[in-house]
Parts: C-alpha cells; structure tokens; sequence
C-alpha cells in the first residue's frame, strides 16, 4: 500500500511539473490511470483536470517523492554538466589541433594534414580558432567548479622568495661579494 502511494505520489508530481505522458513513461502508470488520479483530486468540481491539493494521508508520502524527485534530477543536471564540460574539453583539443595546423609551415605539418587556409592570410581563421579554445576551456572549467583565472599574488611572493635566495647566495660567496660590491658603487657613482 505505501508502494502504491509512493508510485502515486510520483506519478503525480512528475504530471504536475511536466506532462501526463511524461509521468506515464517515467512511472510506467498509464496515462488513463494518472488522468483519473487528478480527476479525484481537484477541489471543485468544475475544476480542470489537475491536482490542486494533496489528501492528507498522502502528504508525507508526497514530500518523501518530491525529495527524491529532486534529489534524482540534481544527479542527473550533475552528471549532465559532467558531460557538457567533456565535450567542451573535447573542443578545445580539437581547437588546439586546427591551431597547430593553421600556424605551421609546411614542413612543420602533423603527418597526413595539409595546409588549411580560411582566407587570404589566414589571420581571421585563427582568431576564430583561438576564440573557440579559450571559451571552451574557460566554459568547462566553470561547468566542472574548476577556476577560471589565476591570482599574480602568489607570483609575486615567488618571485621575492628567489631574489631574497640569490642575495644569500652572492653575499655568501667573497667573491661574488666584493663583484657586487663594485657594482654597486659604479652604479651609484654614474648617477643611478
């Protein structure tokens, strides 16, 4: 009895987001069956076929259907956006092969390609090439929670711990002191 109220519960819920034909296919309840279901639930009579209300035995099975109904599409837009982002991935690498085509000599050439050229110098189609890799790149990465940019912030301290390493290293060294030392005082006394 609860299986049957739960499958009514769905087959109801999915007729009232999408279509009676829908929630006959996805249930496997006949179209018939459902039509009737929400004739016996309208609230007057003149009430067209749909479902208005929900009868109180019915309700904590309803909201278990539609939790799952809804926990079922996430997993599916999930996996779906999955998909999307692959494909997308997918074109970029094809991009990147049209790109490599379209910017080597002759003698440069992937083995079996031949030179492709779109107009008169070829600069419009790469632009076009390049254009599609980078928003295909940029798409799937958003479509899969990936970022999208980069932060310099991190560079920067890089680039800091380095220099602050080469200092160590040349006033460790007498030789390379003393040769920065001279240095030192010519660019100071030219005036910089």
């Amino acid at each position: 009895m609860a299986t049957d109220l739960a499958l009514k519960a769905k087959a109801l819920a999915i007729a009232e987001a999408t279509t009676i034909r829908e929630a006959s296919l996805q249930t496997g309840v006949p179209e018939g069956t459902i039509k009737r279901w929400r004739f016996e639930n309208r609230t007057e009579p003149r009430e067209p076929n749909r479902t208005n209300r929900t009868p109180k035995k019915m309700e904590p099975v309803a909201a278990a259907a539609v939790e799952k109904a809804v926990e079922e599409a996430g997993e599916y837009i999930a996996e779906r956006l999955k998909r999307l982002a692959d494909d997308l991935y997918g074109l970029a690498e094809k991009a990147a092969r049209k790109i490599d085509v379209a910017i080597s000599d002759a003698d440069e050439l992937p083995k079996g390609k031949a030179a492709e050229s779109h107009d008169r110098d070829g600069a419009a189609w790469l632009r076009s090439l390049v254009g599609v890799l980078s928003q295909a790149v940029e798409k799937a990465q958003l479509l899969s929670g990936k970022p999208t940019g980069r932060i310099e912030g991190a560079t920067t301290v890089t680039r800091r711990e380095e220099y602050h390493v080469r200092i160590e290293q040349v006033l460790s060294d007498p030789d390379a002191r003393g040769a920065a030392r001279d240095l030192w005082r010519r660019a100071h006394a030219a005036g910089g």
